[in-house]
């Protein structure tokens, strides 16, 4: 029965297209789809290439506000019932600043996961989850020339929550919390108009405590989950009012510990973005994310039943587009990002998947 709720993590973690990670950092990069890695995108930089802060002319503090708004269907049996879990909200604060002319740091608190289920039918066992996890990242860039280093060092939180009523037995329902290191190093080189990086984020391992009772004997066990290293690449063009950027990133779930018990794959992921500036106080965005899924078959009906029923982990595609007005010091910036129905079946079960988010951020220059 641990295996069923490792199952369940993890399905969980993967309702946005980069694993535990929402599309992107902020209202910027949710705007180009996740893309923009090798772009500086002030303290989304932070999270996503810690070399491109190096970058940075001015201080600059980022607010923003995601509005996730999931529909989730579920079918095991003739009826298909709506997940009541389809609204949460999930902030970003930022700040970057220069240190001279060769070197910038930067402070980051990004909550980068907030999800889960909620059914009230018996035939789904009235399952009731909730994942939330959120990085503090400090970061530190030097360069050389075109050449640019950047570190960044994070403290992770996770929490997580899982219920299910088992034919009136009621198990699960304790929330618990785990805190752990992150590390994020990056390099950026630009040559002209291009640049091109490279990003290695380690993987992460958390624990959560008596969070289920995963063999049905009364006392509440624990569940241990690493989060994924990955490895991400991009380059961006940047030409006066244009920018185009590419991405690709690999996400090694086939070494984390929880996930590679249970046949998960390496996920891939490519993005890509374009932003332009009508005027020096207008901007426009559109982007595009695609994916191909760690999960390719089920062992069994119980863990089929637990990805389908209680987390279809079946988004695949991103589409995005944004914009942004700059009045004074001050820039407001929204972004909508839709993730079209997907549809998955096994085992008798069915489900399917449609997500939709606004980003609200607020950057202010000093």
């Amino acid at each position: 029965m641990r295996h069923i709720a490792t199952i369940c993590a993890a399905s969980l973690a993967l309702f946005a297209t980069n694993g535990d990670n929402l599309i992107g950092a902020g209202a910027q990069s949710r705007a180009l789809a996740g893309s923009g890695l090798a772009a500086y995108l002030d303290s989304e930089s932070i999270f996503l290439n810690p070399s491109a802060i190096i970058r940075a002319q001015n201080a600059t503090l980022d607010l923003g506000l995601t509005l996730f708004v999931p529909e989730v269907y579920a079918k095991a049996g003739t009826t298909w019932h709506k997940s009541r879990a389809d609204f949460e909200t999930i902030p970003y604060a930022g700040y970057v600043a220069p240190i001279d002319e060769h070197s910038a740091f930067g402070v980051g608190l990004f909550s980068v996961s907030g999800m889960g289920v909620e059914y009230d039918a018996p035939e789904l066992a009235k399952m009731r989850t909730k994942l939330r996890y959120g990085k503090l990242t400090a970061a530190y860039a030097w360069s050389w020339g075109d050449l640019a280093l950047g570190l960044g060092v994070s403290l992770a939180y996770g929490d997580l929550l899982i219920f299910a009523d088992m034919g009136g037995m009621k198990v699960g329902g304790d929330r618990d919390y785990d805190l752990a290191p992150s590390l994020t190093a990056s390099i950026s080189y630009s040559p002209g108009p291009l640049t091109f990086a490279l990003v290695y984020t380690s993987k992460t391992d958390l624990s959560y405590k008596g969070v289920y009772d995963f063999d049905y004997v009364g006392t509440p066990d624990t569940l241990d989950l690493t989060q994924p290293s990955e490895v991400a690449a991009g380059v961006a063009y940047e030409n006066g009012s244009l920018l185009l950027a590419l991405d690709l990133r690999r996400i090694y779930w086939s070494d984390a510990k929880g996930y590679r018990e249970f046949g998960w794959k390496d996920q891939r992921v490519a993005a890509f973005g374009a932003r332009y500036s009508f005027t020096p106080h207008f901007q426009a965005s559109i982007g595009a994310s695609f994916a191909d899924s760690p999960l390719e078959e089920f062992a069994d009906s119980n863990q089929a039943f637990f990805n389908i029923v209680g987390f279809p982990a079946i988004s695949k595609r991103h589409y995005s587009c944004g914009i942004s007005w700059q009045r004074g010091k001050g820039t407001i910036r929204l972004a909508y990002v839709h993730s079209p129905k997907e549809h998955i079946a096994a085992y008798g079960m069915e489900a399917t998947n449609e997500q939709n988010s606004l980003t609200v951020g607020f950057g202010w220059r000093f």
